[in-house]
């Protein structure tokens, strides 16, 4: 009965493909907490399956539900937190210090022609287009970008081998519509960015 009951509490499995990792034998409890550190992007690829299931599931599958809902976890009584790591404070310092690292490409941000999906992701705004072409150094899309698009924000690329995620900015002085961004470097040891640059050196 022991047995039973500890292999049905441990019954989740997560699979993120951006990340490229696979966690097992998760409670209902670790996998709403993982879920709530997952970036947007992340979340609309994440793959779940649970004991009892034939196949894997996406999150916006209606046996997922449970694990949308908030996890709000009473205050065991821990002292006050320092004033220097509020929320609006860190973002602050993080919005002000980040600048991811430009690079000029030369010859070899020449364009290639290239019709993908895309999906442009910033805090809880998405924004889905295609690909016009491809660079190195940037990318053009075959709509308008939006008007709420500013600073940095997430590229999530459709390619037939697996989805791209990239760093990227709008780039400075456009003169008519709004539908090139440049790729930027960031300092993130999982970034697909070295992938992404294959991918183009591929086209060529």
């Amino acid at each position: 009965m022991t047995r039973r009951w500890f292999a049905t509490a441990l019954a989740w499995s997560l699979y993120n493909p951006l990340k490229g990792w696979t966690l097992h034998g998760l409670s209902n409890r670790e996998a709403r907490l993982l879920l709530q550190t997952l970036s947007l992007a992340e979340k609309r690829v994440l793959w779940l399956w649970h004991e009892g299931w034939t196949e894997w599931r996406h999150l916006d599958a209606a046996e997922c539900d449970s694990l949308s809902e908030r996890l709000d976890c009473p205050d065991p009584g821990a002292p006050k937190l320092p004033e220097f790591v509020g929320e609006d404070e860190t973002t602050a310092v993080r919005s002000s210090s980040y600048r991811p690292a430009r690079r000029s490409w030369g010859r070899e941000s020449e364009r290639c022609a290239i019709n993908v999906p895309a999906e442009i992701v910033q805090g809880p705004q998405t924004f889905r287009t295609r690909t016009e072409n491809v660079s190195m150094g940037g990318i053009k899309f075959t709509d308008q970008l939006p008007d709420w698009l500013a600073g940095y924000f997430t590229v999530i690329l459709g390619l037939p081998k697996g989805q791209i995620e990239v760093t990227c900015m709008l780039v400075e002085d456009q003169k008519n519509a709004k539908t090139r961004v440049e790729v930027v470097e960031t300092d993130d040891e999982e970034s697909h960015l070295p992938t992404y640059r294959d991918w183009v050196k591929s086209l060529g």
